[in-house]
């Protein structure tokens, strides 16, 4: 999960900070990286979800509509599903994860605080997608891919 800093005494609308406000280049570019991270979050949450119902539907289940009931619907089926792979608690964990972070990146709002982090306000708190965060949320895709496709 990104860092997570709670909910500061301020409107988050105006949360950039006075010595960036006249640097238009570098919140351009900032924002360039805010919709690249989006973008890649919804493409991997898609295909993600496209392999989910493939699993679902393999063993006799109407895949419900979130992302996250098909992970819970995936877990109430262990029994079933734990003869394709060895790591299922794993894969349940890395789905609840990867759709906590795909909610944050979805539904939050973008501030700038530094241009080199991503800086998301949702609910309560900020949460920072560093440059680390968001290689570790790949890797954990990839993993959730392969696992998804050995099941398929």
């Amino acid at each position: 999960m990104p860092k997570y800093i709670p909910k500061p005494e301020t409107n988050m609308y105006y949360i950039i900070k006075e010595e960036n406000r006249n640097l238009s280049e570098e919140l351009e570019e900032y924002l360039k990286q805010v919709v690249i991270l989006r973008g890649n979050m919804d493409m991997m949450g898609n295909s993600i979800e496209i392999l989910l119902n493939g699993t679902l539907d393999k063993i006799g289940i109407r895949p419900e509509l979130t992302f996250g009931r098909k992970t819970e619907q995936l877990k109430e089926n262990k029994l079933i599903l734990i003869k394709y792979i060895t790591t299922f608690d794993d894969l349940v964990q890395n789905l609840r994860r990867f759709n906590e972070n795909w909610i944050i990146t979805k539904h939050g709002i973008t501030v700038m605080g530094t241009t080199k982090d991503i800086t998301l306000f949702k609910d309560d708190g900020l949460y920072i997608f560093d440059k680390n965060e968001i290689k570790e949320i790949n890797q954990e895709f990839n993993q959730i891919q392969k696992v998804l496709i050995k099941i398929l």
